[in-house]
């Protein structure tokens, strides 16, 4: 959706391929956990809800930032999933 559209959602959930559930909370919260938990940076360039589309495909690797906690690579969809159930947020917000 478009961005206007998007900040007025009050929750999205982020499924990647095979079904994995990779985010599902405020819509508030939802930059601050791909970027301080996982790694990823949307540039101002991109539409945000295109790069949390994008971030479930091989395009991940464009807004991936690599450093000594995360890690070289993104993180596959799986391990995505395993972070999202391992997080803070995961677990006040579930």
């Amino acid at each position: 959706p478009p961005p206007e559209v998007f900040e007025l959602f009050d929750d999205v959930l982020i499924m990647a391929p095979g079904g994995h559930i990779i985010y599902h909370g405020p819509v508030g919260n939802v930059r601050k956990y791909f970027t301080e938990e996982l790694g990823f940076r949307c540039p101002d360039s991109v539409d945000f809800a295109d790069f949390l589309v994008d971030i479930c495909t091989d395009d991940a690797k464009v807004y991936y930032r690599p450093c000594q906690s995360f890690g070289t690579i993104p993180p596959s969809p799986i391990e995505m999933g395993a972070r999202w159930k391992r997080s803070e947020l995961y677990r006040d917000y579930i």
